[in-house]
């Protein structure tokens, strides 16, 4: 599990692009055919419907830089856990998000929702457990 940094303050006009996700540090060889991102939160319950509709715009973004298909999903054990599910179609478009694709308004919706949580936010990046798949 890599946790992940919070995103740093700097803001672009809302269109322009902008870098301010960290890079990826993986421990085991990135595949070309990417899995899944996972995005882990902690929601107290005072905020949770703000936090959805946040996460909305952001899955907006996700998808407009590259995602196919994008998901926020309640976790069934905690209450305040929420857990956002993407897919890219590969490693390079997975990287390709992080390098200049977002904008300061993606940021900007991104910030809004990462407010909401507490506690650490934690990324995986899920890769095939099997190399011949």
């Amino acid at each position: 599990m890599i946790p992940a940094a919070r995103p740093r303050a700097r803001w672009a006009r809302p269109g322009a692009p902008t870098v301010w996700w960290p890079e990826p540090h993986l421990t085991l060889p990135a595949d070309l055919r990417t899995g899944p991102v996972t995005v882990s939160y902690t929601v107290p319950p005072e905020p949770q419907a703000e936090f959805v509709a946040a996460m909305r715009l952001v899955g907006r973004s996700r998808r407009r830089t590259g995602a196919m298909r994008w998901g926020l999903f309640r976790t069934g054990e905690r209450a305040d856990g929420y857990v956002e599910v993407y897919q890219v179609p590969s490693w390079e478009e997975r990287l390709r998000q992080h390098g200049g694709r977002l904008t300061g308004a993606d940021q900007g919706g991104e910030e809004r929702a990462r407010a909401l949580t507490v506690g650490e936010i934690v990324v995986n990046h899920l890769l095939p457990a099997d190399p011949r798949d």
